[in-house]
């Protein structure tokens, strides 16, 4: 699951990063807010949830 995460975050991070070689700003926008989207699902979401799993407080 944590490497799942890390898979999405960097995916994510990788689509923000492609969105520079488009040539209209709008799509530049949306397919960067798209890549910081798909990176704080990773984060927050599949990450947070795999931590939380195994967390030090809940053992």
């Amino acid at each position: 699951m944590k490497l799942l995460g890390l898979v999405i975050a960097v995916l994510g991070w990788l689509l923000a990063i492609m969105s520079v070689k488009l040539a209209s700003p709008p799509a530049q926008i949306i397919c960067a807010l798209a890549g910081f989207t798909v990176a704080l699902i990773g984060v927050l979401g599949v990450l947070n949830a795999a931590h939380l799993k195994d967390a030090i407080w809940k053992s």
